[in-house]
Protein backbone atom coordinates (compact mmCIF):
# COMPACT_ATOMS: atom_id res chain seq x y z
CA UNK A 1 0.00 0.00 0.00
CA UNK A 2 2.89 2.21 0.99
CA UNK A 3 4.28 1.80 -2.48
CA UNK A 4 0.81 2.38 -4.50
CA UNK A 5 0.55 5.35 -2.66
CA UNK A 6 4.32 6.22 -3.39
CA UNK A 7 3.62 5.63 -7.36
CA UNK A 8 0.14 7.63 -7.32
CA UNK A 9 2.08 10.97 -5.56
CA UNK A 10 4.84 10.32 -8.56
CA UNK A 11 2.09 10.20 -11.25
CA UNK A 12 0.70 13.51 -9.85
CA UNK A 13 3.87 15.26 -9.82
CA UNK A 14 4.76 13.89 -13.56
CA UNK A 15 1.45 15.51 -14.57
CA UNK A 16 2.50 18.72 -13.02
CA UNK A 17 5.76 18.40 -14.15
CA UNK A 18 4.39 18.02 -18.10
CA UNK A 19 2.38 21.31 -17.60
CA UNK A 20 5.60 23.46 -15.98
CA UNK A 21 8.95 22.17 -15.82
CA UNK A 22 10.44 23.41 -12.68
CA UNK A 23 13.49 22.27 -10.26
CA UNK A 24 11.33 22.14 -7.08
CA UNK A 25 8.83 19.79 -8.85
CA UNK A 26 11.79 17.28 -10.25
CA UNK A 27 13.63 17.35 -6.84
CA UNK A 28 9.88 16.09 -4.90
CA UNK A 29 9.46 13.68 -8.09
CA UNK A 30 13.55 12.73 -6.88
CA UNK A 31 12.45 12.63 -3.63
CA UNK A 32 9.25 9.98 -4.31
CA UNK A 33 11.51 7.95 -6.28
CA UNK A 34 13.69 6.93 -3.55
CA UNK A 35 11.18 6.29 -0.92
CA UNK A 36 10.09 3.97 -3.73
CA UNK A 37 12.88 2.00 -4.05
CA UNK A 38 13.67 2.19 -0.38
CA UNK A 39 10.27 0.55 -0.15
CA UNK A 40 10.05 -2.36 -1.88
CA UNK A 41 11.89 -4.18 -4.61
CA UNK A 42 9.25 -4.12 -7.41
CA UNK A 43 9.43 -0.50 -7.54
CA UNK A 44 11.45 -0.92 -10.31
CA UNK A 45 8.12 -2.08 -12.13
CA UNK A 46 6.65 0.61 -11.58
CA UNK A 47 9.29 3.18 -12.24
CA UNK A 48 10.20 1.43 -15.66
CA UNK A 49 7.00 1.79 -16.69
CA UNK A 50 6.48 5.15 -16.04
CA UNK A 51 9.68 5.85 -18.13
CA UNK A 52 8.23 3.75 -20.79
CA UNK A 53 5.15 5.70 -20.84
CA UNK A 54 6.75 8.97 -20.73
CA UNK A 55 8.72 8.08 -23.80
CA UNK A 56 5.65 7.15 -25.68
CA UNK A 57 3.23 10.06 -24.75
CA UNK A 58 5.50 13.03 -23.45
CA UNK A 59 5.17 16.15 -25.30
CA UNK A 60 7.95 17.76 -24.10
CA UNK A 61 11.71 17.06 -23.37
CA UNK A 62 13.08 17.07 -19.90
CA UNK A 63 15.37 19.50 -18.58
CA UNK A 64 18.68 17.48 -18.09
CA UNK A 65 19.38 19.37 -15.06
CA UNK A 66 16.41 19.07 -13.51
CA UNK A 67 16.48 15.36 -14.42
CA UNK A 68 19.70 15.06 -12.81
CA UNK A 69 18.94 16.69 -9.28
CA UNK A 70 15.71 14.60 -9.50
CA UNK A 71 18.76 11.25 -9.79
CA UNK A 72 20.72 12.77 -6.91
CA UNK A 73 17.75 13.55 -4.38
CA UNK A 74 16.67 10.00 -5.51
CA UNK A 75 20.27 8.41 -5.26
CA UNK A 76 20.43 10.23 -1.36
CA UNK A 77 16.90 8.92 0.67
CA UNK A 78 18.11 5.36 -1.11
CA UNK A 79 21.22 5.45 0.61
CA UNK A 80 20.59 7.21 3.59
CA UNK A 81 17.22 4.81 3.77
CA UNK A 82 18.84 1.22 3.61
CA UNK A 83 21.87 1.86 1.67
CA UNK A 84 22.99 0.25 -1.66
CA UNK A 85 24.51 -3.08 -0.59
CA UNK A 86 21.01 -3.54 0.94
CA UNK A 87 19.20 -2.57 -2.27
CA UNK A 88 20.93 -4.35 -4.75
CA UNK A 89 20.44 -7.34 -2.96
CA UNK A 90 16.98 -7.23 -2.67
CA UNK A 91 16.27 -6.40 -6.29
CA UNK A 92 18.29 -9.22 -7.05
CA UNK A 93 16.32 -11.34 -4.65
CA UNK A 94 13.24 -10.33 -5.95
CA UNK A 95 14.37 -11.32 -10.38
CA UNK A 96 15.63 -14.83 -8.80
CA UNK A 97 12.02 -15.22 -7.00
CA UNK A 98 10.14 -14.09 -10.08
CA UNK A 99 12.14 -16.26 -12.55
CA UNK A 100 13.81 -19.65 -10.43
CA UNK A 101 11.46 -19.56 -7.34
CA UNK A 102 9.23 -22.97 -7.09
CA UNK A 103 6.59 -21.14 -4.37
CA UNK A 104 3.92 -18.89 -5.02
CA UNK A 105 4.58 -19.69 -8.95
CA UNK A 106 1.03 -18.94 -11.30
CA UNK A 107 0.04 -18.39 -14.74
CA UNK A 108 0.27 -15.33 -16.74
CA UNK A 109 -3.46 -14.61 -15.82
CA UNK A 110 -3.73 -15.11 -12.32
CA UNK A 111 -3.78 -11.40 -11.74
CA UNK A 112 -6.86 -10.92 -14.23
CA UNK A 113 -8.14 -13.73 -12.78
CA UNK A 114 -8.32 -12.01 -8.83
CA UNK A 115 -9.92 -8.60 -11.35
CA UNK A 116 -12.36 -10.76 -13.07
CA UNK A 117 -13.50 -12.29 -10.32
CA UNK A 118 -13.59 -9.45 -7.50
CA UNK A 119 -13.56 -6.10 -9.40
CA UNK A 120 -14.37 -7.11 -12.81
CA UNK A 121 -16.38 -3.46 -12.89
CA UNK A 122 -12.94 -1.87 -12.41
CA UNK A 123 -11.24 -3.44 -15.10
CA UNK A 124 -14.50 -2.93 -17.54
CA UNK A 125 -14.33 0.42 -17.53
CA UNK A 126 -10.89 0.59 -17.39
CA UNK A 127 -11.08 -0.32 -20.46
CA UNK A 128 -13.59 2.26 -21.47
CA UNK A 129 -11.42 5.23 -19.98
CA UNK A 130 -8.40 3.60 -21.98
CA UNK A 131 -10.41 3.48 -25.10
CA UNK A 132 -11.49 7.35 -24.40
CA UNK A 133 -8.21 8.80 -23.45
CA UNK A 134 -6.85 7.08 -27.24
CA UNK A 135 -9.85 8.59 -29.17
CA UNK A 136 -10.87 11.40 -27.03
CA UNK A 137 -14.40 10.65 -27.52
CA UNK A 138 -16.66 12.07 -24.52
CA UNK A 139 -13.71 14.03 -23.38
CA UNK A 140 -13.82 17.11 -24.23
CA UNK A 141 -11.33 19.74 -22.14
CA UNK A 142 -9.67 16.62 -20.78
CA UNK A 143 -6.00 16.43 -20.64
CA UNK A 144 -5.87 13.19 -22.83
CA UNK A 145 -1.99 13.13 -22.97
CA UNK A 146 -1.76 12.43 -19.64
CA UNK A 147 -4.39 9.79 -19.59
CA UNK A 148 -2.33 7.97 -22.39
CA UNK A 149 0.20 8.46 -20.13
CA UNK A 150 -1.95 6.76 -17.51
CA UNK A 151 -2.74 4.04 -19.94
CA UNK A 152 0.37 3.07 -21.30
CA UNK A 153 2.07 3.04 -17.33
CA UNK A 154 -0.78 0.97 -16.87
CA UNK A 155 -1.05 -1.74 -19.27
CA UNK A 156 3.12 -2.09 -18.91
CA UNK A 157 2.71 -2.74 -15.32
CA UNK A 158 -0.29 -5.47 -15.92
CA UNK A 159 1.85 -6.84 -18.93
CA UNK A 160 4.97 -6.80 -16.44
CA UNK A 161 3.34 -8.43 -13.28
CA UNK A 162 1.88 -10.74 -15.45
CA UNK A 163 4.62 -12.21 -17.31
CA UNK A 164 6.69 -12.83 -13.74
CA UNK A 165 5.95 -16.54 -12.66
CA UNK A 166 6.25 -15.58 -9.39
CA UNK A 167 3.29 -13.84 -7.91
CA UNK A 168 1.57 -12.75 -4.64
CA UNK A 169 -2.22 -10.94 -4.57
CA UNK A 170 -1.01 -7.93 -2.72
CA UNK A 171 1.14 -7.08 -5.89
CA UNK A 172 -1.54 -6.84 -8.00
CA UNK A 173 -1.99 -3.30 -6.16
CA UNK A 174 0.94 -1.92 -8.36
CA UNK A 175 -0.97 -1.75 -11.61
CA UNK A 176 -5.01 -1.88 -10.22
CA UNK A 177 -4.59 1.87 -8.77
CA UNK A 178 -3.89 2.72 -12.42
CA UNK A 179 -6.95 0.83 -13.43
CA UNK A 180 -8.82 3.18 -11.21
CA UNK A 181 -8.09 6.32 -12.82
CA UNK A 182 -8.35 4.63 -15.93
CA UNK A 183 -12.02 3.88 -14.37
CA UNK A 184 -12.95 7.24 -13.00
CA UNK A 185 -12.28 8.39 -17.05
CA UNK A 186 -15.11 5.68 -18.07
CA UNK A 187 -17.41 6.79 -16.11
CA UNK A 188 -17.19 10.40 -16.78
CA UNK A 189 -16.91 9.34 -20.70
CA UNK A 190 -20.12 7.05 -20.11
CA UNK A 191 -22.05 9.95 -18.83
CA UNK A 192 -21.45 11.86 -21.55
CA UNK A 193 -22.33 9.70 -24.42
CA UNK A 194 -24.95 11.27 -27.06
CA UNK A 195 -27.22 8.63 -26.39
CA UNK A 196 -29.71 9.34 -23.58
CA UNK A 197 -30.22 5.03 -23.52
CA UNK A 198 -26.99 4.31 -23.54
CA UNK A 199 -25.47 7.41 -20.75
CA UNK A 200 -28.53 6.15 -18.58
CA UNK A 201 -27.87 2.34 -18.81
CA UNK A 202 -23.92 2.83 -18.46
CA UNK A 203 -24.87 4.84 -14.96
CA UNK A 204 -27.52 2.90 -13.53
CA UNK A 205 -24.50 -0.45 -13.92
CA UNK A 206 -21.67 1.75 -12.29
CA UNK A 207 -24.21 2.72 -9.43
CA UNK A 208 -25.03 -1.16 -8.68
CA UNK A 209 -21.92 -2.80 -9.08
CA UNK A 210 -20.48 0.15 -7.23
CA UNK A 211 -22.67 -0.78 -4.51
CA UNK A 212 -22.02 -4.06 -5.08
CA UNK A 213 -18.13 -2.89 -4.54
CA UNK A 214 -18.63 -1.51 -0.96
CA UNK A 215 -20.57 -5.07 0.15
CA UNK A 216 -17.74 -6.73 -1.17
CA UNK A 217 -15.01 -4.62 0.53
CA UNK A 218 -17.26 -5.21 3.58
CA UNK A 219 -17.13 -8.45 3.10
CA UNK A 220 -13.53 -9.08 2.22
CA UNK A 221 -12.31 -6.85 4.66
CA UNK A 222 -14.32 -8.29 7.95
CA UNK A 223 -16.37 -11.30 7.32
CA UNK A 224 -13.62 -13.40 5.45
CA UNK A 225 -10.62 -11.33 6.59
CA UNK A 226 -9.00 -15.03 7.16
CA UNK A 227 -10.89 -17.18 5.50
CA UNK A 228 -9.68 -19.15 2.65
CA UNK A 229 -12.82 -18.73 0.70
CA UNK A 230 -11.22 -15.20 0.00
CA UNK A 231 -9.30 -14.88 -2.96
CA UNK A 232 -7.07 -12.35 -1.40
CA UNK A 233 -6.25 -13.83 2.12
CA UNK A 234 -3.48 -14.92 1.11
CA UNK A 235 -0.88 -16.89 3.42
CA UNK A 236 -2.88 -15.44 5.98
CA UNK A 237 -2.38 -16.19 9.50
CA UNK A 238 -6.02 -17.92 10.73
CA UNK A 239 -7.96 -16.86 13.77
CA UNK A 240 -6.58 -20.16 15.38
CA UNK A 241 -3.39 -17.70 16.06
CA UNK A 242 -5.25 -16.65 19.36
CA UNK A 243 -5.27 -19.77 20.85
CA UNK A 244 -1.55 -20.26 20.63
CA UNK A 245 -0.69 -16.33 22.24
CA UNK A 246 -3.39 -17.49 24.62
CA UNK A 247 -1.68 -20.24 25.71
CA UNK A 248 1.64 -18.69 25.87
CA UNK A 249 -0.13 -16.10 28.35
CA UNK A 250 -1.55 -18.92 30.46
CA UNK A 251 1.95 -20.17 30.95
CA UNK A 252 3.27 -16.64 31.57
CA UNK A 253 0.61 -16.22 34.48
CA UNK A 254 1.79 -19.52 36.23
CA UNK A 255 5.50 -19.27 35.43
CA UNK A 256 7.74 -17.65 38.23
CA UNK A 257 9.56 -15.33 35.57
CA UNK A 258 6.43 -14.17 34.23
CA UNK A 259 6.68 -12.64 30.72
CA UNK A 260 10.76 -13.13 31.04
CA UNK A 261 10.16 -17.07 30.10
CA UNK A 262 11.67 -18.31 27.21
CA UNK A 263 9.79 -18.46 24.07
CA UNK A 264 10.46 -20.80 21.44
CA UNK A 265 9.06 -21.20 18.17
CA UNK A 266 9.74 -23.92 15.68
CA UNK A 267 8.78 -24.31 12.25
CA UNK A 268 9.42 -25.03 8.52
CA UNK A 269 8.47 -22.16 7.58
CA UNK A 270 5.72 -19.09 7.86
CA UNK A 271 6.62 -18.65 11.94
CA UNK A 272 7.58 -14.88 11.64
CA UNK A 273 3.73 -13.46 12.43
CA UNK A 274 4.35 -15.23 15.65
CA UNK A 275 6.78 -12.59 17.28
CA UNK A 276 4.10 -10.31 16.41
CA UNK A 277 1.49 -12.15 18.50
CA UNK A 278 3.69 -13.06 21.26
CA UNK A 279 5.04 -9.21 21.27
CA UNK A 280 4.04 -9.00 24.77
CA UNK A 281 7.02 -11.72 25.91
CA UNK A 282 10.33 -10.09 25.51
CA UNK A 283 12.49 -13.51 25.22
CA UNK A 284 10.68 -14.98 22.05
CA UNK A 285 13.13 -17.12 19.79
Amino acid sequence: MLLTCLSAGLLVIAYRYEHEQNLNRALFAGLLSGLMFATKETAIVAAGSMLLAAAATARKRPNWRHLLAAIGVAVVVVAALIGFPDALQAFGSYFGRGFSEQKHVHPWHYYLGLLFSCEGLIFALAVVGAAAAITGGGLAGADRQFLRFVGVYTIATTVVYSLVPYKTPWCLLGFLHGMILLAGVGIVALARMRSRAIRALGLALVAGFGAHLVYQAFQASYVYASDARNRYAYAHTTRHVYAIRERVERLARAHPEGRNLVVQVVSRENLWPLPWYLRSSPHVE
